[in-house]
C-alpha cells in the first residue's frame, strides 16, 4: 500500500509506490470481501480495518478531485478494459474507472458493515450514492438510450452495478442484446467488461444470452480459443491472456492466464445457480438457469466446496 493509501497494480510492489490502476488495485478489497461472502472470515477485514480505511480515504480524495461531471478518472495508469479484442476499440477509460470505484464502495459497505464500523460502512454508502448519480450524468446518453459511446462494456458495468435508473434499464438492455446480436453473439469486450456482462445478463434472466456467446467458436470467442484459433494450431486447454493469441507476437502472449476466467464464476453462480445466501454459505441460495430448448446444452453439474461441505 502506497503512503497515500492506493493499492499497487502488482504484489510485491518491487519499488513502486505511485498507486494502482482503478481495476487493478481492486483486488485488495475484492479479497477480503470474498473471505467475508464466501468462508464467512472477517478476520481478514478486522486485521486489515486501518489499512482499509486508508484505501477508501485514499478514493474518495481521488473522487472529490477528479469526479463529477466527467466521471471518476482515477490515477494515470488506468488500463481501462483491458485486452479488448483487435479491431475493437476500448470504451471510455473514465467510465470504466468509476466503475471500479463504485463496485469497491460495494463491497466496502459489505466489510465494515462485518467489523461494526458502521460509520465508515455509512461513508461508503454516501459516496457511492452520490457517485452513481453522477455516472448517469456524465455517461448516459439519453438521446440514445445508451451509456458512453453505446459499447458492449459500457452498458455492462453499470447493469452489473444495478445503477441504471428502472425508467432506463429497458433502453440499455435492449440496445446491448442487439449490439451482441449484429456482432454475431461475439464479445468486444476486455476482461473487466466480459465478466460484467455474463453477470449482467444473468441478473436480467437473460443466461440464454451468455450460452449463446459461449457457443460461438469463431473470433473473438472462447469457442474460438478451444478451438486453437483460425487455423486449429494449439486449441487450448487453458486461457488464453489475449483474444488472439493465436495471430500475436511472443510479447505479453501468455497460453495459461486466468484473467478471462470470469466464465467460470457465471457457470457456478448462474447456470449451477449455487451462491451464499449469507456468508460462508451458512444459508445457500440454489437456482439454476434453465438453458432454452434451442440450446445445445442438455444438463450440466457442478460441487461448490463450502465451510459446511461441497454442495452438489
Amino acid at each position: 500500500q502506497s503512503p497515500t493509501g492506493a493499492g499497487n497494480d502488482f504484489v510485491p510492489a518491487l519499488g513502486w509506490h505511485g498507486g494502482g490502476a482503478p481495476n487493478w488495485q481492486t483486488a485488495y478489497p475484492t479479497i477480503v470481501h470474498t473471505l467475508l461472502r464466501h468462508f464467512g472470515d472477517s478476520g481478514a477485514a478486522e486485521r486489515h480495518h486501518d489499512s482499509l480505511c486508508r484505501y477508501y480515504d485514499f478514493l474518495e480524495v481521488q473522487y472529490n478531485a477528479t469526479g463529477g461531471a466527467k466521471g471518476y478518472q482515477g490515477p494515470a495508469n488506468n488500463f481501462g478494459d483491458w485486452v479488448v479484442p483487435p479491431p475493437n476499440r476500448m470504451g471510455n477509460k473514465h467510465l470504466i474507472a468509476t466503475f471500479a470505484l463504485l463496485h469497491d464502495l460495494q463491497m466496502g459497505a459489505k466489510i465494515f458493515d462485518a467489523t461494526a464500523a458502521a460509520a465508515r460502512a455509512l461513508r461508503c454508502r454516501a459516496l457511492f450514492a452520490r457517485a452513481s448519480a453522477d455516472f448517469h450524468a456524465a455517461f448516459f446518453d439519453a438521446a440514445r438510450g445508451w451509456y458512453g459511446s453505446g459499447m458492449q462494456t459500457e452498458q455492462a458495468l453499470p447493469l452489473y452495478l444495478g445503477i441504471v435508473p428502472s425508467d432506463v434499464k429497458p433502453a440499455v438492455l435492449a440496445h446491448t442484446v442487439a449490439d451482441l446480436r449484429a456482432h454475431g453473439m461475439h464479445t468486444t469486450s476486455g476482461i473487466v467488461g466480459i465478466k460484467c456482462m455474463f453477470e449482467a445478463l444473468a441478473m436480467e434472466g437473460r443466461s440464454d444470452l451468455v450460452l449463446e456467446m459461449l457457443q460461438v467458436d469463431t473470433y473473438p470467442s472462447y469457442g474460438y480459443m478451444l478451438k486453437g484459433g483460425a487455423h486449429g494450431y494449439e486449441p487450448a486447454t487453458t486461457l488464453w491472456e489475449l483474444w488472439d493469441s493465436d495471430v500475436e507476437g511472443p510479447s505479453m502472449n501468455s497460453r495459461n492466464h486466468i484473467m478471462f476466467g470470469s466464465v467460470l464464476a457465471w457457470m457456478y453462480k448462474y447456470l449451477a445457480g449455487v451462491t451464499p445466501a449469507s456468508a460462508g454459505y451458512s444459508h445457500i441460495n440454489v437456482a439454476p438457469a434453465v438453458p432454452p430448448a434451442a440450446s445445445n446444452l442438455s444438463s450440466a453439474s457442478a460441487r461448490v466446496a463450502t465451510p459446511y461441505g461441497p454442495v452438489r
